[in-house]
């Protein structure tokens, strides 16, 4: 039972990181102008954005930060 609620836990943190990503790169997104086409800066801009939070909040989870 244990094994089950810290699956259920860490899952539960995936998506709300996820979704927090990819808030935070979408208001990005939105300051940028609009809906960037494939292969240009401002794409690059938001892919880096949301790989960075995504990461920046597991980092953070894992108390790497807090040292």
């Amino acid at each position: 039972m244990g094994d089950d609620l810290n699956l259920s836990r860490a899952f539960g943190k995936y998506i709300l990181y996820l979704f927090t990503s990819l808030l935070v790169a979408t208001v990005i997104g939105f300051f940028l102008g609009g809906d960037p086409e494939p292969r240009t800066p401002e794409r690059l801009i938001l892919v880096v954005v949301f790989f960075s939070v995504f990461t920046l909040l597991f980092v953070w989870d894992a108390g790497y930060l807090n040292r």
